[in-house]
């Protein structure tokens, strides 16, 4: 159940993550007066380099979760 939070947050925090970075990056766009297809190619652009980062830091959490489930389990007994 936990881990299953965790996910729900973990959403939670990329949804606002990418909307954030492209209300960032349209309005960044539109104060440097570029042209329209400019400044989408430049949002793309930086939405794609986002989820690469976030993806990247998804990979250490499910690496460390993973890591902490197999030391939270007891240890078999050796026969």
């Amino acid at each position: 159940k936990g881990e299953r939070n965790l996910l729900i947050i973990g959403a939670g925090v990329m949804l606002l993550f990418f909307l954030t970075l492209t209300i960032g990056a349209v309005v960044s766009g539109l104060a440097h007066g570029e042209t329209e297809m400019n400044t989408l190619a430049w949002v793309l652009s930086r939405i794609a380099m986002g989820a690469f980062s976030f993806g990247q830091i998804g990979a250490g959490i499910a690496g460390l979760m993973l890591l902490r489930k197999q030391f939270s389990q007891p240890p078999k007994p050796a026969e």
